[in-house]
């Protein structure tokens, strides 16, 4: 598994470099009102010949490469990850119509054709190949079904909509770097110092820990395109409404996790992936701890950009990017993979900080911290009560693990309906129209 988390982390390298910011500049100029054909076709003008240079760079360092890996797989590589950025590209053009459930389809059926074909593959002995090649089987069927949902116009590109593609993109591109180093980074690094186990190791307990931030996902996705529509006609006090309610849903979600997975988290590791993953339980409480300042950051990254802002949200992730790189080489080569944990949490901390420094300055944040207190005493109370559960339940397997965690989260909900902010945040939040 270490090899396969490595040529992923390598893809989506790859898919940073090559795009130069370029799928985001086009969700944002068409979600404007630009015609969406012309910003498509203008943005393949930029992007194909930067795709060629990076892939010839990257089998011109194919022998390296390899070995990093593990084996002779630059072919698939420089396959996969031109795919993975044209189909993510037409995604961004399906987000910007403002049809965002729409992708949810696209990322279900590539993680669906993934784990079928991937099972199928190592059942005929392609080992770590077949999970790569069902990777990339997924990323086809996603384009496929992309474009499907939004056909590709054929339109002459202008000077005028590459120039304003360019004027986006130069900023994004900086932080899509930076949501890299975070998402990716640390793996790489792990890679060469550590071992390809560990990497599997802590990129198992890092999409544990994903897990989650899926709402908060969902709500920055979300979000972007009705910010930058409300921004635009003036309605701020809209925005400021939906921003708050975003950022409390994303903190409180993640909160009882991290009381949680400090009872839990170990057993839950070997149960699910096998006995050596649970050396990780460390460092999956830390990442679930950073997630908590990573949902803050996510959304506001995602308001500044959408307000047409991305040289704030550039500048703050250039700097955290740096760090983030610092810190994870020092950390790593200290502590191993819960360094790796430690410097993310550091990095995701300081992020935050600056993005909701820079927020307040465009809109006006209501902070709920009473909600928070009320989420953390209703955490505790779960905590406490798994714990006894343990004292006299031994968890041998998924279904008594499953039980476990679902009294848990039984008694946090129950905890949590008791306090009447909470219930009247629930309120406010189907009226706002985040929560059907």
């Amino acid at each position: 598994m270490g090899t396969y988390f490595l040529f992923i982390a390598l893809v989506n390298m790859f898919a940073v470099f090559s795009d130069v910011g370029v799928r985001g500049s086009v969700e944002k100029r068409i979600s404007q009102g630009m015609d969406s054909g012309e910003v498509l076709i203008s943005a393949l003008c930029i992007k194909l010949p930067v795709l060629l240079l990076v892939s010839i760079v990257a089998y011109h360092f194919s022998s390296f490469i390899s070995e990093y890996l593990g084996g002779d797989l630059i072919v698939p590589l420089i396959i996969i990850f031109i795919l993975y950025d044209i189909s993510h590209l037409q995604i961004k053009r399906i987000k910007a119509n403002l049809r965002v459930g729409e992708t949810a389809i696209l990322y279900v059926t590539h993680k669906i054709i993934w784990v079928v074909f991937g099972m199928v593959f190592i059942k005929y002995g392609l080992g770590v190949r077949g999970l790569i090649y069902a990777y990339g089987l997924g990323i086809i069927i996603q384009l496929l079904l992309g474009i499907m949902k939004l056909s590709l116009v054929y339109t002459h590109p202008t000077i005028n909509t590459i120039i304003s593609i360019l004027n986006y993109a130069k900023h994004n591109f900086l932080t899509s770097v930076g949501r890299y180093s975070f998402d990716w980074f640390d793996v790489l690094i792990i890679g060469w110092f550590v071992s390809n186990t560990a990497v599997a190791i802590y990129e198992i307990a890092w999409r544990v820990s994903g897990l989650m931030i899926l709402i908060s996902t969902a709500i920055s996705t979300v979000i972007f395109p009705q910010i930058s529509k409300w921004h635009s006609k003036g309605q701020i006090q809209r925005a400021n409404n939906l921003i708050s309610l975003s950022m409390i849903w994303g903190v409180i979600l993640i909160i009882p996790a991290v009381f949680g997975a400090s009872v839990v988290g170990e057993d839950m590791l070997k149960i699910l992936f096998g006995d050596e993953y649970g050396a990780g339980w460390l460092a999956l409480i830390v990442l679930l701890i950073s997630r908590i300042p990573q949902s803050i950051y996510m959304i506001g990254e995602r308001c500044l950009q959408a307000i047409n802002r991305p040289d704030l949200s550039a500048f703050i992730t250039v700097f955290l990017f740096l760090l983030n790189c610092i810190l994870n080489i020092a950390f790593i080569y200290a502590f191993g993979m819960l360094g790796a944990a430690l410097a993310t949490a550091m990095a995701f901390a300081l992020s935050s900080v600056f993005t909701l420094h820079h927020i307040n300055q465009e809109f006006k944040i209501t902070y709920r911290l009473k909600i928070i207190s009320y989420c953390i005493i209703s955490s505790c109370l779960m905590m406490v009560s798994i714990y006894l559960i343990y004292q006299y339940m031994d968890v041998l397997n998924s279904f008594s693990l499953i039980l476990i965690i679902s009294t848990g989260v039984a008694i946090f909900v129950i905890s949590m309906k008791m306090f009447s902010d909470v219930r009247e945040l629930v309120r406010e939040t189907i009226n706002m129209g985040v929560v059907e």
